[in-house]
């Protein structure tokens, strides 16, 4: 098992280095099949004293006033 960015996971499997990918999203890369594994909800957390908490259902123009945290590039 081997945590790497996708580039560097991407050339191990051309090389050869690697049998199998498991990826967050899927990439289209010719010559590379891709199985979807799972389907699965993302969730918005937060304190309960937050503006936003409570609510059962946020509006897209809420999240879009909102700072954007992902992961790490690749």
């Amino acid at each position: 098992v081997h945590e790497e960015q996708t580039s560097s996971l991407l050339e191990g499997l051309a090389a050869g280095r690697l049998d199998l990918l498991l990826l967050a999203v899927p990439l289209g890369v010719p010559g590379v099949s891709e199985i979807p594994l799972f389907d699965e909800d993302f969730v918005l957390v937060m304190e309960q004293d937050h503006w936003l908490g409570g609510r059962a259902d946020i509006p897209r123009e809420a999240l879009r006033q909102l700072p954007l945290l992902l992961l790490d590039e690749g």
